[in-house]
């Protein structure tokens, strides 16, 4: 897997553990309510609920987290948070009128909504009746992958061939295999088809969540959905390229699902004018995105820290990317992350102390390429593992080594194995002391790491390219 090296305020550090991120001055943050969120992202022109966005060939990029993962991580937060009132706003990019954009979004928000709410049947009969031939393509595409059936229809377009109608057939058959249904052959796309699709959508999910497919009604019966639970906001509220009209984009392509805590609606709720305006233009609601379950997309994680250099754990952070602001919570060692596929080759974040939303802090970083093999690299992985102190002059290569145990040489060789490991597998690793006893610190004849004349690492990481 590509690595990408971010380099922030003489911190370096890399893609695989975070690094650290040092404030260097405010800005000011502030707003009323906060409300945890997630968005699923659409196709163009497109409906329901797909577990592939994008054709592959289009999406340019690291991909963004498939719509099933978003899904497992709204069922789980709602399941630890059944007081909070749900309300999916549906959204388009700025291609088209607001009429018919409208009803795109409003047709989007519902699809998600029947099967966040496990309505089965309902959400079958609303996928019947708003497909398109590369709806099921889609789907049956997403099946050889997750499934491995030989179920590729080919091109995901509308064009309605032999390759994949023998790829219907062969979904057909397989799902009577798995799911125990008896789907007609030789038949148009009908709603016995979606309900086998949402079954198939339930494995999945369940998958993602580490439980069974029948132990997601216990998930979904902690849903508290708002009354109206859905809100069209069609092309007012892009995330991407903000005021421009006519712009195609997958970012501005979503449903978003927002958990307001109770009595913190926006006051208008159901009948604001232009839909979504108490919490896209009021200023007064700060949207924390959740993290999708069981993702596997390419990730930034960067550790935040305070004045004094410590993790700030649970803040809670804003980063600019090409596709708008991307907002979240730092886990409990301080660690924000943000998908590479959102940052071209700078952002900025903004990080708030959970308990001092009036002391934000900004840093800007820029990111490179490295692959631990030179000795350049291997001092920015020792850097991302967090054995870099900007701040003082210890060796973080005598730090490493005292961490596990080993002689001090300070010698980066000694080394090198042990932080390409505990850099790519994430695990700390426990080396055996005895291939190391040859080794011998050089503390008395060499230097003194904790010597105020010592630079630390020998060249210029305190500096930005």
């Amino acid at each position: 897997m590509r690595e990408f090296q971010i380099e922030t305020l003489g911190s370096r550090f890399i893609i695989g553990g975070p690094g650290s991120a040092h404030p260097s001055r405010s800005r000011a943050l502030a707003t009323d309510f906060k409300v945890e969120f997630a968005d699923l992202h659409f196709a163009t022109s497109r409906k329901l609920i797909l577990p592939l966005v994008e054709s592959p060939e289009l999406e340019g990029g690291p991909p963004r987290a498939a719509p099933l993962q978003v899904v497992a991580a709204l069922l789980e937060f709602a399941a630890d948070h059944p007081e909070r009132d749900l309300v999916v706003y549906g959204h388009t990019d700025t291609v088209g009128g607001d009429a018919k954009n409208d009803a795109l979004a409003l047709e989007r928000a519902r699809n998600v909504a029947l099967y966040l709410a496990g309505e089965r049947d309902d959400w079958a009969a609303h996928c019947q009746e708003h497909y398109a031939i590369v709806d099921f393509k889609r789907v049956h595409h997403w099946a050889a992958e997750r499934f491995g059936w030989s179920t590729d229809p080919g091109a995901l377009d509308n064009e309605w061939t032999s390759t994949p109608r023998k790829a219907r057939a062969e979904f057909r058959r397989r799902c009577d295999e798995l799911l125990g249904t008896a789907l007609k052959q030789g038949v148009k796309q009908n709603h016995k088809d979606w309900l086998a699709i949402y079954d198939l959508y339930e494995i999945a999910v369940a998958g993602y969540l580490a439980c069974r497919p029948e132990d997601l009604a216990a998930l979904r019966a902690a849903i508290r959905f708002a009354e109206p639970a859905e809100v069209a906001c069609g092309q007012r509220w892009p995330v991407a390229r903000q005021g421009q009209d006519g712009v195609e984009g997958r970012f501005n392509r979503r449903v978003e699902v927002n958990f307001f805590q109770p009595g913190e609606l926006p006051e208008a709720h159901g009948s604001e004018q232009p839909p979504g305006e108490g919490l896209y233009a009021s200023g007064r609601y700060r949207q924390i995105r959740l993290a999708p379950v069981g993702s596997d997309e390419v990730l930034l994680r960067v550790t935040l820290l305070d004045e004094h250099g410590d993790p700030m754990p649970e803040a809670e952070y804003s980063a600019d990317t090409r596709a708008g602001p991307w907002t979240g919570v730092a886990d409990g060692d301080g660690v924000a992350t943000v998908p590479r596929a959102l940052v071209d080759t700078s952002f900025e974040l903004e990080w708030t102390a959970v308990t001092d939303d009036e002391r934000p802090y900004w840093s800007r970083h820029v990111l490179t390429t490295d692959d631990g093999q030179t000795e350049s690299g291997l001092r920015r992985r020792l850097a991302n593992l967090g054995f870099d102190r900007p701040h003082g002059p210890t060796n973080p290569i005598v730090l490493f080594q005292l961490f596990l145990g080993l002689p001090p040489t300070g010698v980066l060789d000694h080394i090198a194995e042990l932080v390409n490991e505990w850099h790519v597998t994430g695990q700390k690793p426990t080396p055996d002391p005895s291939r190391f006893s040859e080794h011998e610190p050089p503390y008395e004849s060499e230097y003194d790491p904790h010597s105020d004349a010592y630079d630390g690492d020998g060249d210029d990481a305190g500096s930005i390219p």
